[in-house]
């Protein structure tokens, strides 16, 4: 009987201990992380309510402790909404996260519409995100949207079925993998760009990411720019430095040209095999390049018809009118 009555009054206190404990969590998060929010709280013993708002954000968040519906111990549902008036971009999601029995995290973020205004703009719908991260530090993260669209002045890319799956290894931290599909609007055949990375030091990583994104947001051409620029590739020296090793396991475009290999960038090895149509290639460079620096289209055809060109002469590289084959290290050299 004491024991059977011990259990009762575990599962009656559970509740509001469950309920306490993440309302401190969540407190603390808010005044680290956003401290000029608005907070309103309605605390009860099996769910409770937070409100987070300031001029550009908008939360509301059921929380479930535990959910009734048995999936874990706290469930946290429910809207929120981002405004940036720099570029006038606006985005409703909703959000469902469960801590579940074996204290591993599960988000899942859904939205009808992206829509961004920038130097770069981006429109998609749907776009779902589905985040785990395990007790023991492997992270799952998948996203996926229907639709695609990257614009800048003068250049465009449509993307139609995207999916990108990136996961790590919590045995192993210093591993991940990246896996993205999608088809270029206007294409049957699906692209696919595969990585198998080891050997990442994760403070370098983090290092060279927000020096990549310091340089991205800066303005093309300017100096700030050229600086950021040089910050990326010390960054990345230091990374590869620490025993980065890159697998690529294929690159595949459009179903017309694939390439396979890998590299060890500390020791400026590189294996690389594979070919196909060069159009295939131009297709995806020429855009992607126009996207990230503002170079019109037309120069960057020209330039690639030039390196196309300049790379027929080099050992290891075969350019045959509208096709193209790459075994590098070239044969004599092997």
């Amino acid at each position: 009987m004491v024991l059977i009555g011990l259990i009762v009054l575990f599962l009656l206190l559970a509740p509001g201990l469950l309920g306490l404990v993440a309302h401190r969590q969540i407190d603390g998060w808010l005044d680290e992380n956003w401290p000029d929010a608005s907070v309103r709280w309605q605390r009860g013993w099996m769910s409770s309510r937070v409100e987070a708002a300031d001029a550009d954000r908008q939360v509301a968040l059921d929380l479930h402790h535990p959910p009734l519906d048995g999936r874990g111990l706290l469930r946290a549902a429910g809207p929120v909404r981002l405004d940036d008036p720099d570029t006038q971009s606006e985005l409703d999601l909703g959000v469902d996260a469960v801590i579940d029995w074996a204290l591993d995290l599960h988000v899942d973020v859904r939205s009808d519409a992206v829509e961004r205004r920038d130097t770069v703009s981006v429109d998609a719908a749907p776009a779902q995100l589905a985040f785990t991260r395990t007790r023991d530090g492997a992270v799952d993260l998948r996203l996926a949207g229907d639709r695609l669209e990257l614009h800048r002045t003068g250049a465009a890319l449509a993307l139609r079925e995207v999916e990108l799956h990136l996961g790590t290894d919590g045995q192993d931290p210093g591993r991940a993998t990246l896996d993205l599909r999608t088809r270029r609007e206007g294409t049957t055949t699906a692209s696919r760009l595969n990585l198998e990375i080891e050997g990442i030091a994760a403070e370098r990583a983090a290092a060279w990411t927000e020096a990549l994104f310091a340089a991205l947001d800066a303005p093309p051409g300017s100096t700030s720019a050229s600086l950021a620029w040089v910050g990326v590739a010390s960054a990345w020296e230091q990374l590869a430095r620490a025993g980065l090793s890159i697998r690529l396991m294929p690159l595949a475009l459009d179903g017309r040209a694939e390439l396979t290999g890998q590299w060890h960038p500390a020791d400026k090895d590189l294996v690389l095999d594979g070919g196909g149509e060069v159009s295939a290639v131009r297709a995806w460079l020429v855009p992607i390049f126009a996207l990230a620096t503002g170079e019109s289209v037309v120069a960057l055809r020209e330039e690639f018809a030039l390196q196309v060109d300049a790379l027929d002469a080099q050992p290891g590289v075969e350019v045959d009118g509208t096709r193209f084959r790459v075994r590098w290290p070239p044969a004599d050299a092997r």
